[in-house]
């Protein structure tokens, strides 16, 4: 009764936000939400029962899912009709529509109900990510990650990389708080991209932040998962490519000439403590133990191959219903290389393939048309919005888009809580910017600070 009374309140606090054109309020409730999970339980693997984890329907819910599914009723109750859609916005709800049949094909065709809502709450997160962040005003955004929360943030993650690099990490309080996980490590990774770039294009730069969000930038490297660092290489070389675009100059504060200096020093800092490494006649290159370690140990070769062969699996089951899918909840029983016991499974390790047996050819065309055009409209926006803020939102957001998508072929983000919000917030976050750019803003001539949020856009949730 009580869990009942707290999310009929926080479903009237959100309507009222909703209605009053303020939709950041609540969005940033999830992200807080979506943090202190972060924190408390890396793995989410281990999250009991609990506030983390809420009793529903014979099953359990995240709570950053049910968070979404509140906000997205909130936002429908004060506005069941979209006043505004665009092409990205059609391509995403066109997408969530067949997985709602890729669901109920799983429930006819009888596939277990608790894996099918488990891979539902998955969807749900993503798509009501989507739903979330397309409603706010991108300048709103953009201030939430000007604040200083990311320095306490930099701190926890500055301790729980180096007790993640000791022989033997301390866990405190029993729930993996001090350590850090491969989801986890995606997730504060994508913050502090948010905070860098936001940084970068803002008039009153704040170095605490900008220093504070390196930890977060680098605690992909405590992880010895290649997943995790394919997706972080991945969404940095997006931001260089944003670097290296004609309209670097208009958009951001901070010169190229200062990045190309940071850049140095960090290079010269690598050369140095190569040079002194390889004076030692017994020494090595510096991170040598660590790329051996996370690409040629025999766990990853297995791992590496175990995939390969998920593949020729997926494709077999694919063939049985190449258009709309087997439905969610369809497992595969497999015999992992270098094991003698079969399992049973429910994903590839591959969203690709994941979502050609689930929801069949139509369902994978969908999410890739969906994403092919949150990313064509994240540089879109870079290049033609008239608003600081928004332009410098864009490419933070497209980064992360990428660097997840990178992460997708290689492991199953579906199968991810936290991965699969973020994602859905972050192609949210760029649609955002799309109704910005197409409605009447104040254009920015030079280097002067953005108009102040008093004349907010007019809210839309879709």
């Amino acid at each position: 009764m009580a869990a009942v009374l707290v999310g009929a309140a926080l479903l009237w606090q959100a309507h009222r936000w909703y209605a009053e054109g303020r939709p950041e309020r609540y969005l940033a409730i999830v992200l807080i939400a979506l943090l202190v999970e972060s924190i408390v339980y890396p793995s989410q693997a281990a999250v009991p029962v609990g506030p983390f984890r809420i009793p529903a329907l014979g099953g359990t819910i995240r709570l950053h899912d049910l968070l979404v599914v509140v906000g997205v009723l909130a936002a429908a109750w004060s506005r069941p009709i979209p006043v505004r859609l665009t092409g990205v916005g059609v391509a995403w709800m066109l997408s969530f529509a067949w997985m709602v049949t890729a669901c109920v094909i799983g429930l006819l065709s009888g596939n277990p109900i608790n894996v099918i809502m488990f891979q539902m709450g998955s969807v749900a997160g993503l798509f009501g990510g989507y739903l979330l962040t397309s409603s706010c005003d991108p300048r709103r955004v953009a201030a939430l990650f000007r604040r200083r929360w990311v320095l306490p943030l930099g701190v926890f993650v500055s301790f729980a990389a180096l007790n993640q690099a000791s022989d033997q990490p301390l866990e405190f309080f029993g729930t993996g708080v001090g350590t850090i996980s491969v989801d986890t490590a995606s997730v504060f990774m994508a913050a502090a991209l948010m905070v860098v770039v936001i940084q970068w294009g803002s008039f009153r730069r704040d170095r605490a932040a900008l220093y504070a969000a390196a930890p977060l930038a680098l605690c992909p490297l405590a992880i010895e998962q290649r997943a995790t660092l394919l997706a972080a290489i991945a969404a940095w070389f997006v931001v260089l490519a944003f670097v290296l675009f004609p309209t670097f100059k208009q958009r951001m504060v901070i010169r190229r000439s200062e990045l190309a200096f940071g850049a140095a020093v960090v290079f010269g800092a690598l050369l140095a403590v190569a040079l002194v490494s390889l004076s030692d006649d017994e020494g090595s290159l510096p991170l040598a133990a660590y790329y051996e370690q996370t690409f040629e140990t025999e766990s990853q070769r297995l791992s590496a191959q175990a995939r390969i062969e998920s593949l020729g699996v997926g494709l077999e089951q694919w063939r049985s219903s190449p258009v709309f899918g087997l439905g969610l909840g369809e497992q595969y029983t497999v015999v992992r290389p270098g094991r003698d016991v079969p399992v049973v499974v429910a994903t590839f390790d591959n969203v690709a393939m994941d979502l050609l047996v689930r929801s069949g050819a139509v369902g994978l065309v969908l999410v890739v048309i969906a994403l092919s055009l949150s990313i064509a409209e994240g540089i879109r926006s870079w290049r033609a919005h008239h608003d600081r803020p928004s332009a410098v939102l864009a490419p933070a957001a497209t980064a992360i888009l990428v660097g997840l998508i990178a992460k997708a072929g290689v492991e199953s983000i579906l199968e991810k809580g936290k991965l699969a919000l973020v994602l859905g917030l972050t192609a949210g976050l760029i649609s955002a910017t799309v109704r910005n750019r197409r409605q009447d803003v104040s254009y920015l001539h030079g280097p002067t600070e953005p108009a102040g949020l008093d004349g907010a856009r007019e809210h839309t949730w879709i």
